[in-house]
């Protein structure tokens, strides 16, 4: 009956444990499975970031590179325009230096026909008491002179240019003054004269001063004109080139965070790559803070700086650590140093009392 009983038993235990197998078979398929399903779906989702990281490295080169283009055509164009400014005024320049000559020689040319007249005058006015017939040549000299200063006047009206700036409106002073002073001349060799010549003389003086004033007027307004044309040409290009200035500060700024945002990204891949062992690493970050030498710490941050892809400041700030710690430790056995001492000074101390004691 025992032998029945435990073959009965022994058949039972028997089916369990090949149920048991069973189950552990199918445990181990579905394990399996899983396992395959996990890795299947981790590895489409590391193809995916890779996928999303090299895009957005794409579009982060294709943006440098067209921030790079609109700044390098900003630049162009901006030079370009500092250039044609640059010939645009020294082309006025040289205008303004040619005004200022012609000017200078139609003064030289007042100057001339201010002695004649004066010549003339003091030669009316010895001839007045001795011909009358020289009265009339003098008149006749008048005319032909007021009439030379006319057609002076005309041919200096077409020489001028538009262009002429600050220099032509001094040049137009100065050609007032003079024609002021040869008017004023003239009015005193006709007040010599006879009645008859002082008249006509006159009504000629008025018309050539009119005509004279009336020129340096519409000469003043036009070189008024001209620099404020200048003027706001000017401004307009400061702001012009203000604008561009701001807009280069900011494109560099722009493409300084974006070379970070590549290098970030880049050390993001490595590191990636890098980080398959992490039992390795994490055996050196132990060692690195376990370690109290610095010497075998400073040789432990170049493998951590490969396998992190470290920056520079950080290697700088594991470099400081390093130093730091062994301070640390050098000031704590500096400290038990001195109590150890201390320790030892109180024990002789005690001992010595204890001799004078036991002499006692």
């Amino acid at each position: 009956n025992k032998i029945q009983l435990l073959i009965s038993e022994n058949e039972t235990f028997q089916k369990e444990q090949d149920r048991f197998i069973e189950l552990q078979a199918k445990l181990m398929n579905e394990s399996k499975k899983r396992e395959q399903d996990l890795r299947k779906q981790h590895k489409i989702e590391i193809d995916n970031i890779e996928n999303e990281y090299l895009q957005r490295i794409n579009d982060n080169d294709d943006k440098l590179k067209n921030a790079i283009l609109h700044n390098d055509t900003l630049s162009t164009a901006f030079k370009e325009q500092i250039s044609t400014m640059e010939s645009d005024h020294k082309h006025t320049i040289s205008i303004s230096q040619n005004d200022l000559e012609i000017s200078r020689q139609e003064i030289q040319q007042l100057k001339i026909h201010i002695e004649l007249l004066q010549q003339t005058n003091i030669d009316n006015n010895e001839n007045s008491t001795s011909n009358p017939e020289s009265s009339h040549i003098g008149i006749n000299n008048h005319c032909n002179r007021d009439d030379t200063l006319a057609c002076s006047t005309d041919e200096r009206q077409q020489g001028e240019k538009p262009e002429s700036t600050n220099i032509n409106h001094q040049s137009s002073n100065i050609t007032m003054k003079i024609s002021d002073n040869i008017l004023h001349d003239i009015n005193s060799s006709s007040t010599i004269e006879n009645n008859t010549t002082t008249n006509t003389q006159s009504s000629l003086n008025d018309k050539s001063r009119d005509n004279i004033y009336e020129y340096i007027q519409l000469e003043r307004q036009h070189s008024e004109d001209e620099l404020n044309k200048t003027k706001l040409i000017l401004f307009d290009t400061k702001e012009l080139l203000q604008e561009s200035e701001l807009n280069n500060i900011r494109l560099n700024e722009q493409i300084k965070l974006l070379k970070d945002e590549i290098r970030r990204l880049e050390r993001n891949m490595d590191r990636a790559e890098s980080i398959s062992n992490l039992e390795y690493l994490k055996n050196i970050i132990l060692k690195f803070f376990i370690l109290k030498s610095t010497h075998e710490r400073l040789q432990l941050i170049p493998v951590l700086v490969t396998m992190l892809k470290l920056s520079p400041d950080e290697q700088a700030q594991l470099v400081r650590v390093a130093n730091l710690s062994t301070t640390i430790t050098i000031d704590e056995n500096s400290t038990n140093n001195e109590s150890l001492n201390r320790h030892m000074t109180n024990d002789v101390n005690s001992s010595s009392w204890s001799s004078y004691l036991n002499i006692w």
